[in-house]
């Protein structure tokens, strides 16, 4: 769900890029309360009802009971500052104060909300003394792998709308094709990025491609947007290995059964698809067994 606050022209680029980014992200957690910021994000926070299930889910913890309909400005501060001490407890030391976000002040909020991204998700700029991002995407894409794809800094090297599909394309072949976003015009390169990344990640749409194109890319936007793409492809992964090694544990077991006791499975598994007693799933194994496929001798 995208916010309906709308971009003020009057503010500067980077402002409005953060923005878009950061409402993204605090939404895309908020979602999993079904909560949603419709306002502008630095002012999403003002009476602390946002700010405190923001928290709790960040740090999977509860902060004690907190004014439900607050009315006044000592108040708002007062949730905000539930939701401050609850982060502290985790080991998160903001630099943005309760009555900052209380007033809504831009700059403040936003580098609270970076805060809490690197905090709690990642993407930190300096590993070891080096930038262990950056270098995970260099590691991807430069040296000549794609065309026209040379990725030094988190700003200007993403703004031709190349960068992310040569991202997505080299960390798996089938989230995009990359020579059809190169032959695309810039702007629907970078959208071809984006929604390939939602699509087949789950990553919410955190850039614009308007705005990518319009000035040099915010860092931190783009950092926040390249670290979920890369937390969402890893956890696919595990998700992957898990399921093939599930796969291969149960066809093993399925091979050594009798052939009375395998058709018993056979019929109780297709009332659901799984496995009775693992709820595997064994769809696949029975398709290949019924279409010619041998069964090993019991154990």
């Amino acid at each position: 769900t995208q916010s309906t606050w709308e971009v003020d022209a009057n503010e500067p680029m980077w402002v409005k890029q953060q923005k878009r980014a950061f409402s993204g992200w605090v939404n895309l957690k908020l979602s999993e309360r079904g909560l949603h910021i419709e306002s502008d994000i630095t002012q999403g926070f003002k009476d602390g009802l946002m700010f405190i299930p923001l928290a709790e889910i960040l740090c999977e913890d509860k902060c004690p009971k907190s004014v439900a309909r607050p009315k006044f400005r000592v108040q708002y501060i007062e949730n905000i500052t539930l939701g401050m001490q609850l982060l502290r407890a985790h080991g998160f030391v903001p630099d943005a104060s309760s009555e900052n976000l209380a007033d809504g002040v831009s700059n403040m909020v936003l580098g609270m909300i970076f805060q809490l991204f690197v905090k709690f998700v990642g993407g930190e700029q300096k590993d070891g003394g080096m930038d262990g991002l950056l270098q995970w995407v260099q590691g991807k894409v430069n040296g000549g792998k794609y065309p026209a794809v040379d990725v030094q800094d988190f700003s200007g090297s993403f703004q031709s709308g190349l960068a992310i599909p040569a991202l997505l394309n080299a960390l798996n072949a089938d989230y995009i094709d990359f020579a059809a976003a190169r032959a695309a015009a810039p702007a629907a390169a970078h959208a071809m990025g984006y929604d390939a990344a939602k699509a087949r990640l789950g990553v919410p749409v955190l850039l614009d491609p308007a705005e990518m194109l319009a000035a040099a890319p915010d860092e931190k936007a783009v950092r926040m947007y390249v670290m979920l793409i890369k937390v969402a492809h890893e956890r696919a992964e595990k998700a992957a290995a898990e399921r093939n090694a599930l796969k291969a544990t149960l066809r093993e077991r399925l091979e050594r059964m009798d052939t009375p006791a395998l058709w018993r499975l056979y019929d109780a598994a297709m009332y659901e698809g799984d496995c009775p007693s693992c709820h595997g799933d064994l769809r696949e194994f029975f398709a290949t067994l019924l279409a010619g496929a041998t069964i090993g001798a019991p154990a």
